[in-house]
């Protein structure tokens, strides 16, 4: 009866320690997928504020997802959306002042 015994324990031994090195396994996979969910996403936002910030309008910024990070992309989106217009109103105004100086200008020659 103690061998029997003996052999239940050793077996259940060996089924917990598989057991808890397939959870702990198992553990380390879904941190490192839940890690990358969240790193990936931050560091893409990262790059496209680094463009915006160096000045780069016209890169496309993908928004993937909608969750933190996708929202946050989406602002990012919005953002560059608002700059190029503001470039824009920009550029016109100064081709507006551009042609205002011209007339004025020529009109100054022609006195």
């Amino acid at each position: 009866m103690s061998d029997e015994a003996d052999q239940v324990v050793a077996s259940s031994k060996a089924l917990m320690v598989s057991l808890i090195v397939s959870f702990v396994l198992l553990g380390g996979v879904f941190a490192r997928y839940l890690t990358l969910g969240i790193t990936v996403p931050v560091a893409y936002a990262l790059t496209v504020a680094r463009r915006v910030a160096d000045g780069d309008l016209t890169s496309a910024i993908e928004v993937r997802s909608r969750d933190e990070t996708g929202r946050l992309l989406q602002a990012l989106k919005d953002m560059n959306g608002g700059l190029c217009k503001i470039v824009s109103e920009v550029r016109t105004g100064t081709d507006t002042v551009v042609t205002a100086s011209m007339q004025i200008a020529s009109g100054r020659q022609e006195l």
